[in-house]
């Protein structure tokens, strides 16, 4: 952890301590699951991606715990799903959010997932986040808040926690508030669910408007950059992107990178278009960094280019489903815009890749 992310999370730290209770939070137990009721719990995970929760998804969740009180097992929730329908009891009429809590469900059934503690057990498994994210319409936050639910050790981002926590990519915010949770010796739980609560204070009164879903089809190796962007437009955050002509802006980005950012930086720059697994990136730098490490370094350009009022420069995909690593890349025109600021402001080694 460098020094930037070492001032991040300090600053974060002494954020915490100040919220009511600190360190024990009222109705908030380490370990506590939100729901003891697999029904409840499926509901509110498949409701609330991109919606919000007080207004739409508690109401009915809260519906489904007075009408389905039996439904605390899995198979006693798909009995009543199969005898009277989960769109009736939820209030809901759209397919998507309704199927994907019979996805959940029948992911869960197969594992021998049955009640909510088996849940919070099955998401310790090594490879249950990312049976998880192979499921139709379940992304890496419902990936979390699944957890999150069950009482598991994790960290749904959402607009809430970027409030409270800042800019950053979603990997960064986990890693910067699990440091936070070591730090203060906090419940990883605990942390999600005080800072989501504590974070809507903090979002703009005018950022809470009705939801609808808009559902689009896009090139698949243009889908995360679309989702990255929508989330930064939604969030009112910088979300232009950078165009071949804002050389003044690439340069200022440059010369506040340092050493391992730059070298990351130039595997990029020299090789326009061409997708990096984060390994290969790795490689090429000559750097001894893990796969952490990498997104690490990237999270502080992002947030010099929100700072300059622009996305992230570079893009990426995830070719094998977002149970697996990203890959990277800069688009030709954007390589050589960052090429000429390299030019104008060189690394100390002059260094260009392979």
């Amino acid at each position: 952890m460098d020094l930037y992310q070492r001032e991040r999370v300090a600053a974060l730290a002494a954020k915490v301590r100040q919220l009511p209770g600190f360190p024990i939070f009222p109705g908030v137990e380490p370990g506590g699951a939100r729901y003891e009721h697999m029904g409840a719990l499926l509901a509110d995970a498949a409701l609330q991606a991109a919606i919000d929760f007080d207004s739409v998804v508690k109401p009915r969740v809260e519906k489904l715990l007075a009408n389905w009180p039996d439904a605390v097992t899995l198979d006693l929730f798909r009995a009543r799903v199969a005898a009277e329908g989960l769109g009736e009891v939820l209030d809901w009429k759209h397919p998507e959010k309704l199927a994907r809590a019979l996805r959940l469900a029948d992911l869960l059934a197969a594992e021998g997932v049955q009640t909510v503690a088996d849940l919070r057990s099955w998401c310790l498994l090594p490879d249950s986040r990312a049976k998880l994210l192979r499921i139709k319409g379940v992304g890496e936050k419902t990936a979390d808040y699944v957890a999150v639910l069950a009482g598991g050790q994790a960290i749904a981002v959402d607009r809430r926690i970027r409030a409270f926590v800042g800019p950053g990519s979603d990997e960064e915010i986990r890693a910067l508030l699990t440091a936070v949770a070591d730090e203060l010796d906090l419940d990883l739980g605990v942390l999600d669910r005080v800072v989501w609560a504590a974070g809507k204070d903090e979002l703009p009164m005018d950022d809470r408007p009705d939801i609808v879903e808009v559902i689009l089809a896009v090139p698949a190796d243009k889908a995360a950059r679309l989702r990255d962007l929508t989330k930064l437009w939604l969030e009112g955050r910088p979300n232009a992107e950078w165009r071949a002509t804002d050389h003044d802006l690439a340069i200022a980005l440059w010369v506040q990178l340092d050493e391992r950012r730059r070298r990351v930086f130039s595997v990029l720059i020299d090789h326009p278009g061409r997708r990096f697994r984060a390994e290969e990136i790795i490689e090429l730098t000559g750097d001894t960094m893990s796969l952490k490490n990498l997104t690490s370094l990237l999270g502080h350009p992002a947030v010099l280019s929100e700072q300059l009022g622009r996305a992230w420069p570079w893009q990426y995909d995830y070719p094998a489903g977002r149970s697996e690593h990203a890959v990277y890349w800069f688009e030709p025109d954007i390589a050589a815009l960052f090429d000429k600021a390299r030019g104008i402001t060189p690394s100390s080694d002059g260094m260009r890749t392979p």
